[in-house]
This record gives structure tokens, C-alpha cells and sequence, in this order.
């Protein structure tokens, strides 16, 4: 959708040097390298569609993949618990879309092979 994927290589490139030490804060900077948005706007307030997007998809791996409760989403984003719990029912929503779930789950190894590299602790 509007979220564009890194490729495994650039990826690890990015994050196989770089350890980071503490989540859910340490899951954002991933988590936006992954949906190519800045850190910055994807923790600031508004946004463009994409930003806004990348934002509940960004809510949606930490919560699905990592099970960081939506309390924490929430307070990392600072948003709402609401917010963060709208955010992952949209996206999983929109998993009945092959397509879109064919990139999400994508996202979520590309997730989980960061997290096995090391790059978030």
C-alpha cells in the first residue's frame, strides 16, 4: 500500500552494527527504517495519509510482533490507549487484502530478523 519495503540487504546494512538497547523506543527507529519514514514524523503529531499510516502500521508490528501491550504503543507514540488499539484493528482490517497481507507479513520477518540480528534489545 503506501508503505514502501527496504530490500533484506540494505536492511541489514542499516541496523547489523547498530545495537539498540532499550523497547519499545528501541522498536521505532526500526520500525520507521522499515516503512521508510522519518522517526520523527512517525512519533510526531499529524502527518500526511502515509505518515499517519505508517504510524498504526509501525503500532500494529510492535504489537503484534514484539507484544508490546497497547498501553506502551501508546505512551511511546504518545497517544491514547484507544488510538493505539484503533490503529492495530485498522491494520489488521486491512489484512483481508492478500496483497496488503503479503507485505505486512513481509514487515513482520523483516521485524523479527532485526530483532535476531541484535538491533533491537
Amino acid at each position: 500500500m503506501g508503505v514502501k519495503m527496504l530490500h533484506d540487504t540494505e536492511f541489514q546494512q542499516q541496523f547489523s552494527s547498530q545495537p539498540i538497547s532499550a523497547a519499545p523506543s528501541a522498536l521505532q527507529p526500526v520500525i520507521a527504517r522499515l516503512c521508510r519514514i522519518p522517526v520523527e514524523e512517525l512519533l510526531g503529531k499529524g502527518g500526511d495519509a502515509r505518515v499517519k499510516f505508517a504510524r498504526q502500521t509501525a503500532m500494529y508490528l510492535m504489537h503484534v510482533v514484539c507484544g508490546v501491550s497497547l498501553t506502551d504503543i501508546a505512551e511511546a507514540f504518545g497517544r491514547t490507549r484507544p488510538t493505539a488499539s484503533d490503529a492495530c484493528h485498522r491494520i489488521e482490517d486491512l489484512r483481508d487484502d492478500s496483497r496488503f497481507d503479503q507485505h505486512l507479513t513481509r514487515l513482520e520477518d523483516l521485524l523479527r530478523n532485526a530483532i535476531e540480528m541484535g538491533a533491537v534489545r
